[in-house]
């Protein structure tokens, strides 16, 4: 097939699509992965506390409309997994799965010497 002299496949000069089975991410791999919408108005996780004070499987919540001032997300019952952190707040926002084309991949590695103290 001929594409036109103005599309991105004309611009490769070769085969536009090869199918691979590896299972590898590397660029120009087409993968299915989660992606925020836009243009969406923030908003915070609230934690109310748990339903029981002895059981830490289940809590109670409330999405709400982030402001401009952080104060604390949590009730006075913590919940094992929403760790209370001091000038931390939950984000929430919608997504959706999308396909997508990975343009790089990782570099290397940041030695751990060079990353001691460093947040």
């Amino acid at each position: 097939m001929a594409y036109p002299k103005t599309s991105l496949q004309y611009a490769t000069g070769g085969t536009w699509w090869e199918k691979t089975d590896n299972g590898q991410i590397e660029c120009g791999r087409l993968i299915w992965t989660v992606v925020p919408f836009v243009n969406q108005e923030p908003r915070i996780l609230k934690i109310k506390g748990r339903n029981t004070p002895t059981t830490h499987s289940h809590a109670d919540y409330a999405v709400e409309t982030a402001k401009s001032t952080v104060t604390s997300n949590y009730a006075s019952l913590p919940v094992a997994a929403f760790p209370n952190r001091e000038k931390e707040t939950l984000s929430v926002y919608r997504a959706k799965e999308r396909p997508a084309i990975v343009l790089s991949t990782c570099g290397p590695k940041i030695p751990k010497e060079l990353r001691r103290g460093r947040r």
